[in-house]
Parts: C-alpha cells; structure tokens; sequence
C-alpha cells in the first residue's frame, strides 16, 4: 500500500499478490487476487461494515454560542447546532476536550500547528530546508484506513474545498502547507488532499456498478463542479456527498473531508466579510450563528443521507461514526483547549448517543483512541507518548 498514489488524498490497498489496486495514473490494474468488495447489481455492498468520516472546519467557535445548555441527557442545542436536532438522540456533543502536541505544547500555538496535532496527537515539525512536514506517526484516519480497509479498494479517501492555505515563510506552503496539514500515513509522511471533486468522482467510479442510478446524478453534479471560492457550501456539499457515495458502497471505509482551513477566505451568501475576518472581531452573534449554522446544516445533511441509506438490516448511519471537529477551541481566544466536537452515529451501537458530555482533562489523542475502539480497533497507545492516551470511557458501550 501506499500514500502518495493517485488520487491525491486516498490511501490505496494492495491486492492479494502484492500488486496496487490503483496505478500511478489512477487507473485500475489487476493482480492475482483482487480484493475489491464484491458489488451487487444496485451497487450495494453485499457485506457490513462498520465507518467513520471526519469532518473538520477551521478555527473552532465561540462556545457561548456553541455550546448546549441543560443536563447530560436532556441537553438542548444551540443555535449553531440547531440544524442536527432531528439527530438529538443518536448523537454525542463533547465539550472539555483540548488539542495538544505533547510537551512544550502551547495553546496559543493552535492558530499554525492545531490542525497537523488534530488528529495525529503529537507534534508535526517542517524542516526549513527540505520543507518537509513529519509527524510523530501516522493520524488516526489512516490508521482506521489500514485496519477497516483490507477489502476494499481504498483504505482512507482524504478530500476537501480550499484546503490550503497560503502561509509566508521559507517553505512555500500552498495545499501542502503545515498549517494545512491534517492527515499523515506511514512514518508521519503527509497524505495530500484532493479538492477536485470531479477527480474523486472519476477515481471512485472505476469502483462502482456502472448501472448505479447514483452515478448518473453525480457526474451531472460534477460537470461541472461548482466554483468553490463563489460556491463554497454547495462544492462542500457536493464532497460530503462523494465522500457518503464512497463509503455506502465500501469503496473505502474511512473518509476525511476538510472544509477550508483555519483561514477560511470565502464571503458567505448575505455577508460582508469572509469567515476568516469574522472570527477575528468581535461582529454580531446573529450573523456568527447564521454563518456557523450552514456548516451544521452541512453536517445534519451528510448525517440524514447516511441514514436514509439502507445498509445492513438498518441503516448506513447505524454502522458509521461521522465526527465533526475544529483544531481550535475559542475562535478569539486562538487557544486550543476546549475544542468542538460533535458525533453522530455510534458504529453498531458500540459508541454512547444522545448525551451532552463534559471530559475533564481530556486531550485529542484520548478522543482518537476512543474511536479505534469503538470501531473494533483496539490500538495500545495512539499520539505523543508522554500524553498517555487513555480510552475515554464514559463515551463507549460496554
């Protein structure tokens, strides 16, 4: 298997002989053993398989505004979350949880390093003369990838809109940038994202009953896209879509989809002044809420097509975590403690739902072990060492 294949933002399995399940063009090659999951004339799995998707958006949020009231079970929403009340019950709000990197670590630092920490546990270092961003190991996404992918033809589908992010500095930094970075593979290497959803669509094609009355809809959604800079919500809708389409037809089992960056540079409709500007003043809190909300909506969409997908004997939804989370905590604060976190899903009834949850001194890493957990991946430690991970066990049905 290996990280830097075609599509940019996939982590491909190999087949039983050894050879790749896609080439260095993106184009499909036959081994001796194919391990692709077999589909059937609808281009639904024939098997169940538990999956989990991470979704994130940049530069966390104002937890007055962000935060639920009432108790742990009768918790009442937000305004910014508002749009996934119909989920209320099948979904974890998590609060207390902050991004670090291990020692030395600074909160302040979450503005530039959040987001490479996020969902690696540990620090992330660029070497200033070959500009080579290293993690401390591969990000949980990965991970995930490797352990629930063996059967299918992709283990991790990485995409996003606008997930770069210009940074001035020695290294030029573009999609590439560390500030950007948020999914690492094996030896900490970075995995790029692919924010052409019309290539994500070509390559998850190839893996699909051609006869999928899904697959019609998708290309004419996708010739052509629309433009993520004027269009943002509609292209970040169009990849939580590809990402459903991927993962309800096992073409891969983990997906990590960013919705811009830390830095957001898009003007939503009605407003005046981009994301980014916005966190950084002290604006009204009905125009943060409106703005904040479409993102939800973005969420609370993606999570009822997963559910109105039959799968199994319930639905897709029923054996899928979908994980929404930012690398900071409070947007003007620039600190990473306390970040945002909501689940919906619970993995086959393995993950805790419909509770508000307070976890006192817990850090991501406790988060990402909890997950693999959750999703029959058991995993000894995950992220810096001297954070010492522990399962957060409040969150798991035993």
């Amino acid at each position: 298997m290996t990280s830097d294949s075609p599509p940019p933002g996939t982590t491909e399995q190999t087949t039983g002989d050894g050879t790749a399940a896609v080439d260095s063009t993106g184009d499909t090659t036959q081994g001796s053993d194919p391990t692709d999951t077999e589909q059937g004339s609808t281009g639904e799995p024939d098997e169940v398989h538990d999956h989990i998707v991470f979704v994130y958006t940049g530069h966390g949020t104002r937890p007055p505004l962000w935060l639920p009231t009432g108790g742990e079970n009768d918790f009442v929403l937000s305004p910014i979350l508002a749009p996934l009340e119909p989920f209320h019950d099948r979904m974890l709000v998590l609060s207390g949880i902050d991004n670090t990197a291990g020692p030395g670590y600074d909160s302040s630092l979450s503005p530039t390093m959040g987001a490479p920490s996020l969902l690696t546990g540990g620090w992330v270092t660029e070497d200033p003369q070959t500009c080579l961003a290293t993690a401390i190991g591969p990000s949980i996404d990965h991970v995930l990838g490797e352990a629930l992918g063996s059967t299918m033809p992709l283990g991790l589908l990485r995409t996003g809109v606008l997930s770069g992010l210009e940074i001035p500095g020695p290294c030029p930094s573009g999609a590439g940038g560390l500030t950007s970075r948020l999914t690492f593979g094996e030896n900490g290497i970075p995995i790029e994202v692919d924010d052409d959803a019309s290539g994500v669509f070509d390559w998850v094609g190839q893996h699909v009953d051609p006869n999928d009355p899904e697959l019609a809809e998708l290309a004419e959604l996708v010739s052509p896209p629309p433009n993520p800079s004027t269009e943002f919500l509609d292209y970040a809708a169009l990849q939580l879509r590809l990402a459903h389409f991927a993962l309800s037809r096992d073409v891969a089992p983990v997906a990590t989809v960013s919705l811009g960056t830390m830095a957001l540079q898009v003007v939503f409709p009605g407003q005046a002044t981009t994301v980014f500007e916005m966190a950084h003043t002290n604006g009204d809190d009905a125009t943060y809420v409106d703005v904040h909300s479409q993102l939800s909506q973005l969420v609370a969409d993606m999570a009822q097509r997963f559910d109105d997908t039959p799968y199994g004997t319930g639905t897709l939804l029923d054996h899928t975590i979908i994980v929404w989370l930012s690398e900071t905590g409070s947007t003007q604060a620039h600190s990473s403690q306390n970040i945002p976190v909501v689940i919906v899903g619970n993995a086959s009834g393995r993950l805790r739902n419909g509770a508000f949850l307070d976890l006192d001194d817990a850090v991501q890493a406790d988060l990402m072990l909890t997950l693999a957990e959750a999703l029959g991946v058991p995993l000894p430690g995950f992220g810096d060492p001297t954070l010492q991970a522990e399962l957060l066990d409040e969150l798991l049905v035993r």
